[in-house]
C-alpha cells in the first residue's frame, strides 16, 4: 500500500494521473461484480437452498443450519438452534468477505500495474518523439526516467508476488477440494441411480418370467 501510495505521489502530469483513475475505476467495477457474485452465492447457498429444500421436504422440524450439526446434541431446541444458526451464517459471511478482500487485493495490484505500465508506455513514445525531433539532452532525461520507472514497477510486482503467493495457493487448493467433492457427489448420485435402475429392472424380468411361465402353463 505504501508503494502504490508513494507511485500516486509522484504522478505530476495530469494525463497520467487520469490513466491511473482509469484502471483505478475499472479494478473498482471488478471488485463490485466479485462482491455481488460472492454475496449472491453465499445467500442462495446458505439461506435459499437449505429452505427451499425443507420446505419441498414438508419436514415438520426447523429448517437444518448445516448437514452434520446435530451429531453431538439436538440443535432443533433453542436456544441451541438459534446459537448454531447465527454462528453458521457468521462464519459464512466472513469467510466469503475474507474471499472478496483477497481478491480485491489482487485487483487492486494488477490494475495500478497496468496504469503504471500504461505510464511506461507513454515514456517511450516521448522518447521516440525526441529522437524524432533530434533533442538530445531530452532523450538522456527520458531513458533515465523510463529505466526508473521500469525499476520501480518490477520492484512492486516482487512484492505483490510475496503478498499473493499464499493467497494463490489456498485458492488452488480449496478449489481443487471443492471439484474432488462435487465429482465424487457426482459419482455417488450417479451409482445410487445405476443401482436402483438395475433393481427396477430386475423387478420388471421377474415379473414379466412369472409372467411368461403363467402364459405356458395356461397355454399347456
Amino acid at each position: 500500500m505504501k508503494h502504490i501510495n508513494d507511485d500516486w505521489i509522484q504522478i505530476k502530469n495530469q494525463k497520467h494521473r487520469e490513466l491511473m483513475r482509469k484502471n483505478m475505476h475499472w479494478g473498482k467495477r471488478a471488485t463490485m461484480a466479485c462482491s455481488v457474485l460472492m454475496y449472491a452465492g453465499a445467500v442462495s447457498y446458505n439461506i435459499i437452498m437449505p429452505a427451499s429444500e425443507h420446505i419441498l421436504s414438508h419436514a415438520s422440524g426447523r429448517m437444518p443450519a448445516f448437514p452434520g450439526y446435530d451429531v453431538a446434541f439436538d440443535a432443533q431446541d433453542s436456544p441451541i438452534y438459534e446459537i448454531m444458526l447465527i454462528g453458521y451464517l457468521y462464519g459464512a459471511f466472513i469467510a466469503h468477505t475474507v474471499t472478496i478482500c483477497s481478491n480485491h487485493l489482487a485487483i487492486l495490484s494488477v490494475s495500478h500495474v497496468y496504469g503504471q505500465l500504461e505510464i511506461l508506455e507513454d515514456y517511450i513514445r516521448g522518447i521516440t518523439n525526441a529522437v524524432k525531433f533530434n533533442k538530445p539532452q531530452s532523450v538522456h532525461v527520458e531513458i533515465a526516467t523510463i529505466v526508473s520507472h521500469h525499476c520501480r514497477i518490477t520492484k512492486f510486482l516482487k512484492a505483490v508476488k510475496k503478498v499473493l503467493y499464499e493467497i494463490c495457493l489456498i485458492d488452488v487448493l480449496v478449489s481443487t477440494l471443492l471439484i474432488c467433492l462435487g465429482e465424487y457427489s457426482i459419482l455417488q448420485v450417479y451409482i445410487n441411480f445405476f443401482y436402483a435402475y438395475l433393481h427396477v429392472e430386475k423387478s420388471r424380468i421377474s415379473e414379466r418370467s412369472i409372467m411368461c411361465c403363467y402364459d405356458l402353463g395356461i397355454s399347456y
